[in-house]
């Protein structure tokens, strides 16, 4: 099974290729090449698929659980330093860690095709 996904939003991109005639053979400017006339080109993108939403709604829960992992952490750390106690630490890692477990066996599985 294949899946492709987009990312990103859409835009319009115009490009204009200038003509030089003259090809500059100078070391301290790079060589430009012009072959052909000048012409006008504009390219669009379509709009976004289903598939690039779903990965950048996945992306956006992945790094919410990541934040507030590491919140927790950070406060139970704090808690424990203070106190001199780090049962607390120890509860949110039995929380937290499989969370952060699932996140990367999910995202760097090595059998999952990209």
């Amino acid at each position: 099974m294949s899946r492709r996904m987009n990312v990103g939003k859409e835009f319009d991109i115009e490009v204009k290729i200038e003509d030089d005639p003259k090809p500059s053979i100078s070391k301290k400017k790079p060589r430009r090449v012009a072959v052909g006339k000048a012409f006008d080109a504009k390219a669009t993108i379509g709009p976004a698929s289903p598939e690039s939403q779903d990965a950048t709604t996945r992306t956006q829960i992945v790094w919410f659980v990541f934040a507030m992992g590491a919140i927790f952490l950070f406060g139970a750390t704090l808690l424990g330093l203070r106190e001199g106690q780090f049962g607390a630490l120890g509860s949110v890692w039995s929380v937290v860690g499989p969370a952060y477990g699932g996140i990367a066996a999910y995202f760097f599985n090595a059998h999952r095709k990209r």
